[in-house]
């Protein structure tokens, strides 16, 4: 049994991962992570700076997420180029391993000639696989996309999507975790377009 302040529900045991107590406070149930980076090359003077900052918000119905990053690269001989990305979403959780999302992602990227992207997702997504040292999840849903280009002769886009997710994370693997993450947007007002967006992370925690 499970004992909370809204009350005692009976869980299996072999459905327990792992116990997380979310705290009663604002501060104990909050946590923030940045990281930074720098590359040089002598090849062509090529200098990049990143930057990425993340905060989430847990309860035993809710999971919000901030993240932002800014990627910036600068050469000798060509003009620099700069990426910028945020977004912010929230995660319901439901019974039998179910889950509804909602997420605002911002894009900006000089090498696509990209002012902004705003893509705002609805989805409805199931657990597939949870263990100890994994984590699988299919999400389907809709998303409504607007795009503003630099360049002149760019016509500026607006497109409704059906969504297709797939998320992977493995843990607890001693030092190491990995997450991976694919999205696909295949427009239902445009045709012939797929967007497809792909993100992966390996981390290692130093001693």
């Amino acid at each position: 049994e499970l004992r909370a302040a809204e009350g005692t529900e009976v869980v299996p045991p072999d459905t327990l991962l792992q116990i997380e107590e979310s705290g009663h406070s604002w501060f104990t149930r909050a946590k923030a992570s940045f990281d930074f980076g720098y590359n040089q090359y002598k090849a062509d003077g090529q200098k990049q700076f990143s930057f990425g900052a993340a905060a989430s918000y847990l309860t035993s119905d809710y999971f919000s997420e901030l993240q932002l990053a800014v990627l910036r690269t600068s050469y000798d001989v060509i003009p620099k180029s700069e990426r910028h990305s945020a977004l912010v979403g929230t995660r319901r959780f439901l019974s039998h391993n179910w889950f509804a999302t909602s997420y605002l992602e911002l894009l900006q990227s000089d090498e696509q000639a990209l002012d902004l992207r705003s893509t705002w997702t609805l989805g409805l997504g199931n657990s597939l696989y949870r263990s100890h040292h994994a984590f699988f999840a299919l999400t389907g849903g809709a998303a409504w996309t607007r795009e503003s280009f630099s360049d002149a002769a760019a016509s500026e886009d607006n497109s409704a999507e059906a969504l297709g997710k797939m998320e992977f994370n493995a843990f607890d693997l001693g030092d190491l975790s990995f997450l991976a993450k694919v999205a696909v947007y295949p427009s239902l007002t445009i045709a012939h377009r797929v967007r497809a967006d792909v993100n992966s992370e390996l981390k290692w925690d130093l001693p």
